[in-house]
Formats: structure tokens, C-alpha cells, sequence
């Protein structure tokens, strides 16, 4: 047998700027009898200077602007069209309207109704009424709320019927309970209403709750436990997002480091059908590991370098992309005094560079210390001048299967923890190249504040892809 639906709790019913739910009411405002118009819009003669504190706290209390606007909407006057009126022009009129003969007359408050639209109001508010008490009486809706699995169910359901099922005694619910997915407005009206029962709302956004309570400290304790509680979830669920986020990206650059690597195994496969000697120029994926850098700032897709031959016989230029750890150019040769003599080509040797001269035989002046200070760290190498003494590299290990290239390098190096900010600087080191054909590498002995380890590199292609950077540039 099919039950026809159960009638929802009464909802006032709106009409001409009032509110009616057995009572009219503007903004949640009634109507207040004339006599206590009257003394709170005037002043009280022959009062004490007391008496007169007093009224004047009463009436800052009450007599406020939202009060006036109501009373003025019950008393039916009319008022000229505005988009507001001060508190003070407010009270003025009200005034005038409060000595008029028929200010008593309760038909006042319903002149904004039209004919019968009043009565149609009334109706339709005790027809909701009928029928919520003609359901409330068929036991079906108290069965329903029985049936409810959790208190905020029950809570959302029928507030009525749940004050009076859970806190008409203190014994049902002696203990602060917690309630979460409730219209809290509505709840703590509804609590404010039970003598000696107190709520209070603690938590922000979806941690947001309501605790109710009789004790109003036990109350209040529960609130204080369940913030630093909620203080720690909040926490410890941002590191699990930072986590998540972590691992997500971590996937990603596995995924695009496999795909780069799906090209260097093709370049092997197509390499093994043609013959032809093996040389290191070409272009080159690499695969690095960071410190003191975010692993977000790691882009496999543009991560690279290529090798190009130079006019001077096994020597080579390469441009690489290393970010954000380094990018720049460097020079390869299997001998460092090839490397220099190319380089020798762009950079004068600062040996043979003329003497500085002073003019008309002067001696020099003497500088400050700061200045000769800085004079002596240009000589030092802190600067990134053609002209500057590196690093000088170390020697160079013995891998088994590689062959050996000696390089410098010079470009744009990664600060630790400013992210996109980089320095000049220049280096030296080696370059590992398998021997077997030459479609891998390993740098090494590169002093960079970002790079962790060795950085791999894997031929993809025997012509260079991007655009070259020239050492002289």
C-alpha cells in the first residue's frame, strides 16, 4: 500500500514585505503596541537624570533603524519613494503618525493588503499547519523519523520533533554533542529556545560544526578540543594533498622520461640497420637529479643537448639545456690543448696582453681598499669575464667501454632556492662517451649548486635539433 507523501513542517508565507507564520512580521520584527511606540520614540518628561540614562540605553538597543522601518510598515504608513531613510527621519515620522486619533486602530497594519489578499495569506499558513498536525498525528512520521539512521537525519528532518525526542530531559543527551550538515541558524534558535541548553559553532569550511550541550564550560570545552583537533587534520590533509601533488608529477615526469627514452631506443634500432662511423655530434635527451630544487621546476620535454662539429678537426660545440640547474654552451675535445686553441680563436690569451699605462707619467693613485679588493676578485675568478681563471677540473676516472672528453663550459647557473634566477659562470670537466657508439654520455665534475649526481645523456638523433649557441657569442 502506497502512503501518499508526508506533509513538510509549516513555511511562513511571504506577502507585501511582510512575514506571516500566525504572526506578521517585517524582517523578523512584530508589531509593537502603541503605548510602547510611543515611549520609546519620546522622551519621557519629568524623568530623573537616571530615569533618563536609562530610556536612552533602551532605546539605542531598540529603537533602531530595522525596528523603526518595521514599525512604520505595521502602523501602514506610507512612506515617499526612497531608497532609505535615515534613523533620525525615521523616528520623526513616526512621531507625527504616533499622535494621530487612529493610531491605535490594529486595521492599520493591514492597509498594504489588497482586498481579501490578507485572508488568502491566513488560509494558505493554516492549511500547511492542517495538514503537518494531520501528519504528525498518523504515527507514519514519527515511524519515518525512527527509521532515521544518524541525529543530523533526524535534526534536518524535524527539528520540532527532535528537540522534543532528545533534549526535552537533560538525562537523554547529558554530554556536548557534535553535529555537522545542519542549517546551523535554524538549530540554535531552536536551542536558544530550551531553557538552560546551549550551542555554540566551532570549525571553518568543511570542518564546520555545531556543538549542543547543556553545561555551557563543557560546551565551551568541547569547541576549544575540537579546533586543535581540527588544526591537525587540516594539517596533516595538506600534506596529503602536497603528497599526492608530488607523487602526481613524479608519474608524469616517469611517463615523459619513458617517452624520451622510446626515441632513443628507436635511434638504436634505425642506427643498427645503417653502417657508417659513430660520431658524437647529434642531439641528445638527458636525465638528471637535483638538489635544493623543486622536482615540479624538472621539464623532461625540453631538457636536452646537441653536439655540432666545428671548423677544427675533433673538436665540438654543444648547447645544452640542463634547467634549472644550468644552460649555456661548452667546447669538447679529446685533448685540453685542443679545447684551448679553439677557444684561443675567440679570447686572447691574458698573458700577452699589453701592460696598463698611466697617462702623462703619473704614478697611480692609490685606491680605496674596497676598490682593490674587488680588483683582486676579478683576478681571482669571481667573475664570469673571458678573461677570468676557472676551476681548474680534476682528473679524469677510468670508465670501462667510455671514452674520454675533456671540456669547458660556460653559461647560466641555478640559484638554490629562487626559482627562475640564475648567475654567470664558467667551468671545466669531462665528458664520458660509449665507446661502442657513441649514443650515450656522462658529465661529471661539474660543481654546480643544483646538480646532485652525473648527468646521462641519450642520442636520439645524428643532426642537431636546436638552435646553436656559439661560444664567441
Amino acid at each position: 500500500m502506497e502512503y501518499e507523501p508526508l506533509a513538510p513542517k509549516p513555511a511562513p508565507v511571504y506577502s507585501q514585505g511582510f512575514r506571516y507564520n500566525g504572526t506578521l512580521t517585517v524582517k523578523g520584527i512584530p508589531r509593537f503596541e502603541p503605548s510602547e511606540v510611543r515611549r520609546l520614540i519620546f522622551e519621557p518628561k519629568g524623568a530623573t537624570p537616571d530615569q533618563l540614562y536609562e530610556w536612552r540605553l533602551e532605546t539605542q538597543r531598540t529603537a533602531t533603524r530595522p525596528w523603526l522601518e518595521a514599525q512604520t510598515r505595521h502602523y501602514g504608513m506610507e512612506l515617499r519613494p526612497r531608497d532609505s531613510y535615515q534613523k533620525d527621519e525615521l523616528r520623526n515620522l513616526l512621531r507625527e503618525e504616533s499622535l494621530k486619533p487612529d493610531f491605535t486602530d490594529i486595521r492599520r497594519q493591514y492597509r498594504a493588503f489588497y482586498n481579501g489578499s490578507f485572508e488568502k495569506v491566513k488560509a494558505e499558513w493554516e492549511a500547511q499547519c492542517a495538514a503537518y498536525k494531520e501528519s504528525c498525528f498518523s504515527g507514519r512520521r514519527q515511524a519515518d523519523f525512527d527509521n532515521l539512521a544518524t541525529l543530523e537525519e533526524k535534526l534536518n528532518f524535524d527539528i520540532d520533533m527532535f528537540m522534543e525526542t532528545y533534549y526535552s530531559s537533560r538525562e537523554t543527551l547529558p554530554s556536548p554533542m557534535l553535529f555537522r550538515g545542519i542549517n546551523f541558524d535554524v538549530v540554535m534558535e531552536a536551542v536558544a529556545q530550551v531553557p538552560g541548553l546551549y550551542s555554540q559553532k566551532s570549525g571553518n569550511d568543511f570542518q564546520k560544526c555545531l556543538f549542543v550541550g547543556w553545561d555551557k564550560k563543557e560546551v565551551k570545552q568541547a569547541c576549544k578540543e575540537y579546533l586543535t583537533l581540527a588544526k591537525e587534520n587540516a594539517t596533516a590533509r595538506r600534506l596529503r594533498i602536497k603528497q599526492s601533488h608530488a607523487l602526481s608529477h613524479e608519474k608524469k615526469v616517469d611517463r615523459a622520461i619513458a617517452w624520451r627514452m622510446l626515441a632513443h631506443q628507436e635511434y638504436l634500432e634505425r642506427r643498427s640497420r645503417e653502417r657508417g662511423n659513430h660520431m658524437i655530434e647529434g642531439s641528445y635527451v638527458v636525465e638528471m637529479t637535483f638538489r635544493r630544487a623543486n622536482r615540479e621546476e624538472y621539464t623532461p620535454e625540453r631538457q636536452f643537448m646537441d653536439i655540432r662539429a666545428t671548423t677544427y678537426p675533433g673538436v665540438y660545440e654543444a648547447t645544452f639545456n640542463f634547467t634549472p640547474a644550468m644552460e649555456g654552451v661548452m667546447v669538447l675535445a679529446e685533448t685540453e690543448e685542443a679545447v684551448q686553441k679553439w677557444i684561443s680563436f675567440f679570447e686572447p690569451d691574458p698573458a700577452q696582453a699589453p701592460a696598463p699605462t698611466t697617462s702623462n707619467n703619473s704614478e697611480p693613485q692609490a685606491g680605496s681598499k674596497r676598490k682593490k679588493n674587488q680588483t683582486n676578485d676579478g683576478e681571482n675568478g669571481s667573475s664570469a669575464g673571458p678573461n677570468a681563471k676557472r676551476m681548474r677540473a680534476a682528473s679524469p676516472h677510468v670508465l670501462e667501454g667510455y671514452s674520454t672528453y675533456f671540456m669547458r663550459w660556460r653559461g647560466r647557473v641555478g640559484i638554490p632556492l629562487y626559482k627562475d634566477t640564475y648567475r654567470n659562470e664558467e667551468g671545466e670537466g669531462f665528458v664520458y662517451f660509449l665507446e661502442s657508439n657513441k649514443a650515450q654520455f656522462i658529465i661529471d665534475e661539474v660543481k654546480v649548486p643544483l646538480l646532485a649526481d652525473a648527468t646521462k645523456g641519450y642520442k636520439v638523433s645524428d643532426q642537431p635539433k636546436f638552435t646553436a649557441s656559439k661560444w664567441a657569442s
